[in-house]
């Protein structure tokens, strides 16, 4: 199936590799699936909104790392959505003539062939404004166009059919299919994949040295920004009730900077738990053994290794949510032999007792009844094996095969 000597890929996100941009989990979707279609042997181009005091373009993991919207990003150096709604119109003038110039009219010279496949509402006007100026250069037939939804947000600024018409749709999930049904599309679900470092071993010693600093009953995790759809304030409710009936329960927290957090900081303090800020450094994890409280938020980015060591080490991470789009977290936790607590919208992969824990209901009593099932029954092994079984058919070459018949499939058609 695969074409790798005449097609080249070029991804267009606003989130990637740098810190700048690693902002939600399409930062983790696509700074997997570049380098695993560059190991396939095609050239791949990663295009997205980078930071404004890193060079233009780089070499990364075997993909062209192209960072746009420099100048802009300077104005706005908070995050690659700082100043969005200036960056979605530059996006729409400047990336059409960008694809013209550097891939399409070179490919037409090669008789060759672009895929393109853009991410998330922000890149619609651009995806759109391509296409129609490559059909009024004579250059259509030589790219491919995709656009992936990873969440329904900004759903309700698409022209739907107007991108249905330019576009070949694909999302993440069954459940993101269904929700875009009624909006007259009909997406081919394209699930996220794993990267190969999400399966890397952990020293044990990592591990123990976190549970020492840390020691316990029930050590819960939970990283993910600060909204109510994460279900915060069930995991908050989930450590009380805990602590209710006599186990002495800490969660770590990693989330963002909404202000969504000044809510929980005050329902922790209702329900009597503590709350401390502290951040990552060299002396980490000994420089926890000093904190008393009973939720330690990390306020400073945490490296990917150190995310792992939480998984491995945690008796259970919370990454369940009232609304998930994929479940890329959960996933993520299973790769690294954690236990994960996920719910059920998005989370084609979950299977209750099998390979997570799975929430179906917003009560927290919920988490506590079966994190208890399953330390009462000695379940915790065997689940955590079965995730880390789940997680490897989710790897991104685990996954190649199936991507690329797709992409096959689409140039057949005239998008």
């Amino acid at each position: 199936m695969s074409r790798a000597g005449s097609t080249r890929y070029v991804l267009l996100a606003f989130e990637g590799p740098d810190l700048y941009s690693r902002v939600g989990g399409l930062a983790s979707r696509v700074n997997g699936l570049a380098p695993a279609l560059a190991q396939r042997g095609y050239e791949t181009t990663l295009d997205f909104v980078g930071d404004p005091t890193s060079s233009e373009e780089e070499q990364w993991e075997g993909v062209t790392l192209h960072r746009l919207l420099q100048p802009l990003s300077e104005h706005y150096p908070g995050h690659a959505y700082d100043g969005e709604e200036e960056k979605i119109r530059a996006l729409e003038i400047t990336w059409p003539k960008r694809m013209l110039d550097q891939f399409l009219i070179p490919a037409k010279a090669e008789d060759g062939h672009v895929v393109i496949l853009a991410e998330d509402w922000q890149t619609v006007p651009a995806v759109i404004a391509l296409s129609d100026l490559a059909w009024a250069q004579g250059l259509r037939n030589h790219m491919t166009l995709l656009w992936n939804a990873n969440n329904p947000f900004g759903f309700h600024r698409i022209d739907w059919p107007r991108l249905n018409f330019v576009a070949n749709l694909t999302t993440v999930s069954r459940w993101m299919k269904h929700l875009m049904w009624p909006l007259g599309v009909n997406p081919v679900v394209m699930p996220n994949g794993l990267a190969d470092e999400a399966f890397r071993m952990i020293s044990p010693r990592r591990s123990l040295a976190l549970k020492q600093a840390l020691p316990c009953d029930l050590l819960l995790v939970k990283i993910g920004r600060y909204d109510p759809d994460k279900r915060w304030e069930m995991a908050i409710r989930s450590l009380a009730a805990a602590r209710a009936i006599g186990m002495n329960a800490r969660l770590i927290a990693r989330g963002g900077h909404e202000s969504y957090r000044d809510r929980l900081r005050s329902l922790a303090q209702e329900l009597g738990l503590t709350w401390a800020v502290v951040a990552y450094d060299s002396a980490w994890p000994e420089s926890l053994e000093t904190v008393t409280e009973t939720i330690i938020e990390v306020e400073n980015f945490l490296p990917v290794d150190e995310v792992q060591v939480l998984y491995q080490t945690a008796d259970a991470v919370l990454a369940n949510s009232g609304r998930e789009p994929f479940g890329l977290v959960g996933l993520e936790v299973m790769a690294a032999g954690g236990l994960a607590v996920i719910g059920t919208t998005g989370e084609d992969y979950g299977r209750a007792y099998g390979n997570a824990v799975v929430s179906e209901t917003d009560d927290p009593q919920e988490i506590v009844h079966h994190l208890r099932a399953i330390a009462e029954t000695g379940y915790q092994e065997r689940i955590r094996r079965e995730g880390q079984r789940t997680a490897e058919n989710y790897r991104w070459s685990t996954l190649m095969p199936m991507f690329e018949s797709y992409v096959d499939y689409f140039r057949q058609g005239t998008k």
